[in-house]
């Protein structure tokens, strides 16, 4: 059996204002790169958005939203979205 080589989707860049308010909406912009060995087979799936305190995701962590992408995304290449959530109260 001969295994496809994985694609290694990582978060490479996050801008955010450096000040936000409760129940206020919040601009962020994040780029999300392959850094894998392959292409992306599945071209549709979802970037979630947490915030936390340190660079772990955990039941301390807040949700505040999950955003579509519909494309492949090949070896090498990297998409940058840009949307706008709201701070919980």
């Amino acid at each position: 059996v001969t295994l496809t080589p994985p694609p290694d989707l990582r978060v490479t860049n996050v801008q955010a204002p450096s000040l936000g308010f409760s129940g206020q909406l919040l601009a962020l912009t994040w780029t999300v790169a392959n850094n894998g060995l392959a292409s992306t087979i599945e071209g549709n799936w979802a970037d979630d958005i947490y915030m936390s305190s340190d660079q772990s995701i955990d039941a301390g962590d807040t949700f505040l939203g999950s955003f579509g992408h519909a494309n492949d995304l090949a070896v090498g290449e990297s998409y940058t979205t840009s949307r706008n959530v709201l701070l919980p109260v």
